[in-house]
C-alpha cells in the first residue's frame, strides 16, 4: 500500500511529467486510461478512500502547469507519447530546467464514488483557470471530440483564458480523416461514462451558451488554436532541430483544421510549407510527403485550383501505390480524389476507370455500405450524371445516402453533400418537389451545425435557389442566390468555380425578372472566371458562353457578335468577333 504524502490540495495538485514517465513503466502495454483507473488506482487507494494523487511525493507534486483533457478508452502509451512530444521529459539532460506538472483527472479525482469523488469533479474548473494550459489529447478516430467531458473542458478553458490557452496534440493523428467527426460534432448527443455528469454538463452549458452555438464555437476553437500555435513558434526563439519538428506538427495540424472547417485560402499556404518541411527532412518520396502531397492537392481543388492539382494527385497515387500497395485503403482513397479532379477538368473518359478501381478497393476493403465507400459511389454518381447517365446516376446516388445515413444516421451533417447530389438528378428528371424538400432539409441542417457562413451551407443554398428558378419561383430563388454568392466569396474568393457558378446562377435569376443589363454582367463575370480558371475548350465554359449570347439577343447586341448555340454544339461552333 502507497504511503500518503499530502492531502494534494483537494485535487488542485498535479504530478510531474518526471513522475508521470516513471510511473509509466509498470503500466501493461495496451492499458487505457480507464484500466489504469480500475486495475491499479482503485485498488491501490481503497484501503484510504484517496485520490492517487495524495500518495504522490511532495516533491513530485506541484500546482498544474498543463491541465490535460484526454479519452479514458484511449491507450495510455499514446497519451503519454503526446505528452513526451509536445512538452519533453524533463528529465536527464533536462533535469536542471524547472519541472513541468501534468493535471490527470485519474490521479487528481478520487476515484471512489461519493461525495469526495463529487467535490473533486465540482473543482475541475478551478484547475482550468489556474494552469497555463489546456492540452487536448487527439486520438486516432477523433472520439475524444465525442465526450462531453473533454467538449466541456475546451468550452471552460476559450471562456476563461481563450483560444490561445487551447492547444491540440495531434502527433500520429491524420486529422484530414476525421471530417465527418469533426463536421458532426455535437455537445447535445456526447457521451459520459456517468449519465449524472452528463446531464449536469448539459444544464450548466444551456444556461450560458447553449447547445447549437457551443457546436460552432468549438469547432472555431480547435482550428483557432492550432493557427495561434503556429504564429506562436514563429515568433519564439528556439533550437534549429527541436523548432523544425514542433513547427512541421503545428504547421500540417493547421493546415488539416483548417480545410477540415472549409478555410481553403488560409490552408493552402501552409500545406505548401509542410509539403517542403516533410521532403526536406524525411524526402520526397516518403509515406509522410505522400500524405502532405495529397492534402495539398486536395486544398487545390477545393479552391478549383484544378490543373496545379492534377500532377500533385498522380503524385500521391504513386507514392501510395509504392508505399503501401496497388489495394491499399489509402490508394482508394487517393485514386477516388484523382477522379474528381479529372471530372472537374471535363475528362470523365478519363475518371471513370480510377473510380470504379477505388470503388472495387474499398468495398474489399472496407465493405460495401462504409463511409469510405459512399464517397466513391458519390463520385461515381456525379460522373455518371455528367455523362447524362440519369437512372444509373440516381441509383448510385441513393445507394451512397443509403450507406452514409447507416454509418453516420439521419441528422449527420456530412450527409449534406450526397442529399445535395441526389436532389440535383432529381431536378434533371423534372422531379422538382422532391429535390426541392430535399434541399430545405439538407439547409436547415447546415446551418443548425456548420453555421450560416460555411462552404457547405452556400452550396445547398445555390442549388436551392437553382431549384426554386427552374420552378419559375424568381423571387424566392434571388436572396438565396445572392447570400450564396456572398458566403463563397468570402471563404474561396472570387476566382472560383464555385463562386462562378453562383454568378451564372444569378444572372438566370435576373433574366427571369427582366433585369437584363445586371443579367449580362454577372453572366459575363462568370464566363471570364470559368474561362480563366477551366480553359476555353471546357464544357461548362460553353454553356456560360451560351447563356450570355442569350441575354445578349434579349439586348439585341449583334454588334458584339457573341453568337449562342442550341444544345449540342461544340464550344469550336461559338464565333467571338
Amino acid at each position: 500500500m502507497p504511503q500518503l504524502y499530502c492531502n494534494a490540495a483537494e485535487g488542485r495538485t498535479a504530478p510531474s511529467m518526471a513522475w508521470l514517465i516513471k510511473f509509466a513503466e509498470r503500466v501493461p502495454a495496451g492499458y487505457t486510461a480507464g484500466d489504469i483507473v480500475s486495475n491499479i488506482i482503485v485498488p491501490e487507494t481503497r484501503q484510504h478512500g484517496c485520490r492517487y494523487i495524495d500518495t504522490v511525493p511532495v516533491n513530485q507534486c506541484g500546482k498544474p502547469n498543463f491541465f490535460i483533457s484526454h479519452r479514458w478508452g484511449s491507450p495510455f502509451s499514446h497519451l503519454l507519447t503526446a505528452l513526451k512530444k509536445d512538452i519533453g521529459d524533463k528529465e536527464g539532460n533536462n533535469a536542471d530546467k524547472p519541472n513541468v506538472f501534468v493535471w490527470l483527472d485519474i490521479f487528481a479525482v478520487n476515484q471512489h464514488p461519493g461525495k469526495a469523488q463529487d467535490d473533486d469533479l465540482s473543482k475541475l474548473q478551478d484547475v482550468i483557470k489556474q494552469s497555463e494550459k489546456t492540452l487536448l489529447v487527439m486520438d486516432n478516430d477523433g472520439q475524444v471530440l465525442r465526450r462531453v467531458w473533454c467538449l466541456f473542458e475546451i468550452f471552460k478553458t476559450v471562456h476563461f483564458k481563450g483560444v490561445q490557452q487551447l492547444r491540440v496534440l495531434a502527433h500520429g493523428v491524420n486529422l484530414m480523416g476525421l471530417k465527418d467527426i469533426f463536421i458532426r460534432l455535437d455537445v447535445g448527443a456526447a457521451q459520459a461514462t456517468n449519465e449524472a455528469d452528463r446531464l449536469s454538463i448539459l444544464e450548466d452549458i444551456g444556461k450560458t451558451i447553449g447547445v447549437d452555438r457551443l457546436n460552432n464555437l468549438i469547432r472555431e476553437a480547435l482550428v483557432d488554436s492550432t493557427k495561434h500555435e503556429v504564429e506562436q513558434l514563429k515568433a519564439s526563439s528556439h533550437d534549429e532541430e527541436d523548432f523544425r519538428f514542433h513547427y512541421f506538427s503545428a504547421l500540417n495540424k493547421a493546415g488539416q483544421m483548417m480545410t477540415l472547417a472549409g478555410n481553403y485560402q488560409e490552408a493552402e499556404p501552409l500545406m505548401r510549407e509542410t509539403l517542403e518541411l516533410a521532403s526536406e527532412a524525411m524526402g520526397a518520396r516518403s509515406g509522410a510527403a505522400a500524405s502532405c502531397v495529397n492534402n495539398l492537392a486536395e486544398v487545390l481543388r477545393h479552391l478549383g485550383k484544378f490543373a496545379e492539382a492534377e500532377p500533385l494527385q498522380r503524385q500521391a497515387v504513386e507514392l501510395s501505390e509504392e508505399l503501401m500497395g496497388k489495394n491499399h485503403p489509402n490508394t482508394a482513397t487517393y485514386l477516388g480524389n484523382l477522379a474528381q479532379l479529372e471530372m472537374a477538368l471535363g475528362k470523365p473518359a478519363a475518371a471513370e476507370p480510377l473510380l470504379r478501381r477505388a470503388l472495387d478497393i474499398s468495398i474489399k476493403s472496407n465493405g460495401a455500405e462504409a463511409t469510405d465507400t459512399a464517397v466513391l459511389l458519390n463520385s461515381l454518381a456525379s460522373l455518371l450524371l455528367d455523362l447524362g447517365r440519369l437512372n444509373e446516376a440516381e441509383d448510385h446516388y441513393r445507394m451512397a445516402l443509403a450507406a452514409v445515413r447507416k454509418q453516420l444516421g439521419p441528422d449527420d451533417p456530412e450527409q449534406v453533400a450526397y442529399v445535395a447530389n441526389l436532389a440535383g438528378v432529381l431536378q434533371e428528371k423534372e422531379q422538382h418537389q422532391e429535390a426541392e424538400k430535399l434541399l430545405e432539409s439538407a439547409l436547415q441542417l447546415c446551418k443548425r451545425t456548420l453555421g450560416p457562413q460555411h462552404p457547405m451551407t452556400a452550396t445547398v443554398m445555390n442549388n436551392l435557389g437553382e431549384a426554386l428558378a427552374r420552378q419559375k419561383r424568381i423571387e424566392e430563388a434571388e436572396p438565396l442566390v445572392r447570400l450564396a454568392l456572398k458566403v463563397r466569396i468570402q471563404n474561396l474568393g472570387t476566382q472560383h468555380p464555385a463562386t462562378a457558378n453562383s454568378l451564372n446562377n444569378l444572372g438566370g435569376v435576373l433574366m427571369g425578372q427582366g433585369k437584363v443589363d445586371e443579367a449580362q454582367s454577372a453572366f459575363r463575370e462568370s464566363l471570364e472566371i470559368t474561362e480563366k480558371l477551366l480553359g476555353a475548350d471546357h464544357p461548362v465554359v460553353a454553356n456560360r458562353l451560351n447563356n450570355l449570347a442569350s441575354v445578349l439577343a434579349e439586348q439585341g447586341e449583334s454588334t458584339e457578335a457573341e453568337v449562342g448555340v442550341g444544345v449540342g454544339v461544340g464550344v469550336g461552333a461559338l464565333v467571338r468577333v
